[in-house]
Parts: C-alpha cells; sequence; structure tokens
C-alpha cells in the first residue's frame, strides 16, 4: 500500500503524531526556503572554489535527513529539514563548478546530465524508500545516511 500522507500513516499505525494536516507540509518548506534562501551561501562557496564542500555538503545533507525518522518533535524534524537544505546549498555551486572546469569543451552537456540525473535521482527515491519505510517504520532513516557516505 502506498500512503498518500502522514496522517494515512499514522491511521495504520506506522507513525505516531499529534500534527494537524497544516503541519505535514512545513518541514519540505523549511527545507526548501533554506536551500533557496542562501544566495550569499552559493555566491561564497563559488568564490572560494573549494572541492571540499561539495563533499561536506552531501555527507551533512545526507546526515540531517537521516536522522528525520528519529525524531518525535515537530519543531525539531522541521529544524533538521532545514539544516538538510544549508548541505543542499553549499553542494550544489561547487557541485556545478566542478562538472564545468573537468567537461573541457562539452559544458553544456555535461551540466544538463548533472541536473538530469539530480532530477531523476529525486524522483526515484519515493519508489525506493516508500517500501522500505513501510516495511521498516522511519527509524530505518537512519542507515540512509550509508549511501551519503559512500557518496561524499
Amino acid at each position: 500500500m502506498i500512503y498518500r500522507s502522514l496522517k494515512d500513516m499514522e491511521s495504520d499505525g506506522l507513525v505516531e503524531t499529534t500534527w494537524e494536516i497544516k503541519e505535514t507540509g512545513k518541514p519540505p518548506k523549511w527545507n526548501n526556503i533554506t536551500k533557496k534562501g542562501l544566495e550569499k551561501v552559493d555566491e561564497f562557496a563559488e568564490d572560494i572554489r573549494k572541492r571540499w564542500l561539495a563533499y561536506i555538503g552531501t555527507l551533512w545533507m545526507a546526515t540531517m535527513l537521516s536522522l528525520t525518522g528519529l525524531v518525535h518533535n515537530y519543531s525539531l524534524l522541521v529544524v533538521l529539514a532545514s539544516l538538510a537544505g544549508l548541505g543542499t546549498a553549499v553542494f550544489h555551486p561547487q557541485a556545478s563548478t566542478m562538472v564545468n572546469v573537468l567537461s573541457r569543451d562539452r559544458k553544456a552537456v555535461l551540466l544538463s546530465v548533472f541536473v538530469a540525473f539530480g532530477n531523476f535521482g529525486f524522483a526515484l527515491s519515493p519508489l525506493l524508500l516508500v517500501p522500505l519505510l513501510q516495511a521498516y517504520g522511519l527509524k530505518v532513516t537512519v542507515v540512509m545516511v550509508i549511501p551519503g557516505i559512500i557518496v561524499s
């Protein structure tokens, strides 16, 4: 069974929450605000051209997101989602700069591939994670840090 909302998961006993429907959208919203609202961090990261920021950003994002299944406090969940956005904000300018530098005369093609694979991963992750979360519960999110460690 695929769950359409947090409330559906709660009614089947997968999660325990006292959240109202209007609160379930706040963690993703704050993650996006953090990602999109940190243009100065992006500019700073791009200016200093430090490759290690791409690795640290990936590890940071994976760590923060892997902890989301362990928290039972709504405010802490919003904080973790926001902190994960910081990792994303640090990763993207550095990674796109690295693709640009390494691609030489095929910059447009390889940057398009970079963006396409990012979108592919974003679209594919629910298909992989939802069955895993349904089978083992939200506490299994801590295991999701392993791919982040491998990639970073």
